[in-house]
């Protein structure tokens, strides 16, 4: 969308973000405790998406940057399938970490469950619920998160095309990117 003449490379477009979605999906599912993981990815991915599909790999700033660009009709048609590219590359994702997961049988009822291969971590404001449904929470806190990296792209992206050396600015904005997403897990 906002890459000069983007719209002329439709499948490597789409196949960029399909398969960086599907990466950091990837790198969500099976970070473990380890919390650098993820935006270390981020950063690493924008670095190398960006020149050909801008970096998106997520919905929401795809979105974000398609409302920034201001053409909205234009761009319609190719966000609607940037998103179904990424929705596509993170739903892979998601069976791929399914996949990695065994099943454990719990010694006091002998029932099994599925349990990941890779202990994940699950947020702080869960643990602070004690095991309570706590999803309005959850959904706030996910709102907060996607609006702070929604902003820090936009911004970003208007720092690259201010920028007199583009390629400097881009690590700067995949930086600062992964700086925002490390600061609100």
């Amino acid at each position: 969308m906002e890459k000069p003449n983007g719209d002329q490379f439709f499948a490597p477009v789409m196949l960029t973000e399909f398969v960086g979605s599907m990466l950091l999906m990837l790198a969500v599912n099976l970070q473990g405790e380890e919390t650098t993981t993820v935006p270390l990815v981020f950063f690493a991915l924008i670095v190398c998406t960006y020149e050909l599909s801008g970096g998106h790999l997520n919905p929401s700033i795809s979105l974000g940057v398609y409302i920034s660009t201001k053409r909205y009709v234009n761009n319609l048609l190719f966000m609607v399938f940037l998103i179904g590219a990424q929705t596509v590359g993170c739903l892979l994702a998601l069976a791929l970490g399914y996949m990695v997961r065994v099943t454990v049988t719990d010694s006091a009822t002998g029932s099994e469950y599925l349990e990941p291969n890779v202990y994940s971590s699950p947020p702080p404001i869960l643990i602070a619920t004690d095991g309570i449904p706590s999803y309005g929470q959850i959904m706030l806190s996910e709102t907060i998160a996607a609006f702070i990296l929604v902003l820090t792209s936009v911004q970003a992206r208007a720092y690259i095309t201010r920028s007199n050396n583009p390629e400097g600015a881009v690590i700067q904005a995949a930086f600062a990117m992964a700086v925002a997403l490390a600061a609100i897990q």
